[in-house]
């Protein structure tokens, strides 16, 4: 432990929250704001949470502003929910928006989905993790995605999304696995070199996750 001004801080809180709280200070210029220009960044664990409606942001996670790519949407968009709940000053300001997007596809390797280590992430600040990451992660696993349930959302811009994608279960939470097995499934239906309606299979897969994701964060708030 050590202590500076009479705050007693632990090694581990010292270095993570220096960590995210130097991150966050970093304009897009490169500037680094001093540490009173910010709020005060929470030991992992303790980030602050409150109840989102998960239809709508599972939904704001079709193009959530300045992410990219599963990890960084599902994230961003739970991020978004929360600053727009919590309101302004909420520390949650203070986090890379895009910070998800180091899953992107499953990171180098094409392992495990973004859509879900993002948000397991994001329930690992709030202190959700150990309580909702393996039933999190068992549910990507036996869910035939993607739902159908935002066939008929209207994005903002771009073109509407595809309807009644073909479905198929993973049973694993990597990628290569989840992408490769609805792949065989949309060739076998619709012949092999067909073309793919764009990128909608994980656009929806990212909306059905982070819907999931919110569901389970509201639930372990209310204490279920």
């Amino acid at each position: 432990m050590k202590k500076s001004q009479g705050i007693t801080i632990s090694r581990r809180n010292f270095i993570a929250g220096g960590i995210l709280g130097l991150v966050g200070g970093i304009s897009m210029e490169g500037t680094v704001f001093p540490p009173s220009a910010m709020a005060e960044i929470p030991a992992i664990g303790s980030w602050p949470y409150t109840p989102l409606d998960p239809v709508e942001i599972g939904r704001s996670a079709w193009s959530p502003p300045g992410c990219e790519g599963c990890g960084g949407k599902s994230f961003g968009a739970i991020v978004y929910g929360l600053r727009s709940a919590l309101g302004p000053g909420s520390v949650w300001e203070n986090i890379p928006i895009n910070l998800g997007m180091f899953g992107n596809g499953g990171g180098p390797f094409n392992q495990t989905c973004g859509a879900i280590i993002a948000p397991y992430l994001l329930m690992n600040l709030v202190g959700a993790g150990r309580a909702l990451g393996k039933p999190f992660y068992e549910w990507y696993c036996d869910f035939p995605f993607p739902s159908n349930e935002w066939d008929t959302y209207i994005p903002p811009s771009g073109p509407l999304p595809s309807k009644n994608l073909v479905q198929t279960v993973a049973g694993s939470t990597l990628c290569s696995v989840s992408r490769g097995i609805w792949q065989k499934e949309y060739f076998s239906v619709y012949g092999e070199g067909a073309t793919e309606p764009r990128n909608d299979r994980c656009i929806k897969l990212v909306c059905d996750c982070v819907k999931k994701a919110v569901e389970m964060l509201n639930d372990w708030k209310a204490g279920a």
